[in-house]
């Protein structure tokens, strides 16, 4: 399992990591038109319709990620979640 490994351990406490999760901000991609063209298109490939049981969620995944890092929310606490 990696999440009990060393190296998920060495990767979660790096500074590298720690310094991306400061600094990435996806608020701008996630709400970028064409990005959003793109998410949809990949919800189309695999299927996943309005018919799909999914789709409601899936379909809100970049409005979700924009407004979990407006409110200031970052990677490394959902990666330590995990």
């Amino acid at each position: 399992n990696i999440l009990d490994s060393n190296e998920w351990d060495t990767f979660m406490d790096s500074s590298t990591l720690q310094k991306v999760s400061d600094e990435l901000n996806l608020t701008c991609v996630m709400q970028d038109e064409t990005f959003v063209d793109v998410f949809q298109g990949i919800m189309g490939s695999q299927n996943i319709t309005e018919d799909h049981h999914l789709y409601p969620v899936i379909s809100k995944a970049p409005e979700i990620v924009s407004g979990y890092y407006s409110c200031g929310g970052r990677i490394v606490p959902v990666l330590e979640f995990a």
